[in-house]
């Protein structure tokens, strides 16, 4: 610190960001579960399948992928006016660059994302 009389700035941006040694058990046992019996290796198959499943669709319905589905992001680019329809009906994503004449995003899927998530979305497409 530059100026010592702020360093009770630092203290507080360290206790927010979970850099406390007393909060590093509550980090530390939320990774041990996830560890476990390869939950975490469970829960990243489930979100790439989701988004393989996403991709498929989006596919079948018409819209480009700008690169292979590897993991659990999309890159999909579609018709104009798809972006703003699928926002009105509460979709969210980011607006990505697309080839011209085309809508760009940015679809993540998660260990949380369903199969009825997905085929919701698709549904709007």
């Amino acid at each position: 610190m530059f100026d010592p009389a702020r360093d009770w700035e630092l203290q507080l941006r360290r206790k927010r960001a979970g850099h406390l040694v007393s909060k590093s058990r509550y980090l530390a046992a939320q990774i041990v579960a996830m560890l476990d019996g390869g939950r975490w290796l469970h829960w990243a198959a489930h979100a790439n399948a989701m988004a393989a499943r996403l991709a498929e669709g989006l596919v079948a319905r018409g819209a480009g992928l700008t690169h292979p589905v590897e993991a659990n992001i999309l890159f999909p680019h579609w018709a104009p006016g798809t972006s703003a329809r699928l926002r009105d009906a509460g979709a969210r994503f980011y607006d990505m660059p697309a080839p011209a004449g085309q809508e760009g995003a940015r679809l993540v899927t998660s260990w949380a994302t369903t199969e009825a998530d997905v085929d919701g979305f698709l549904s709007l497409i």
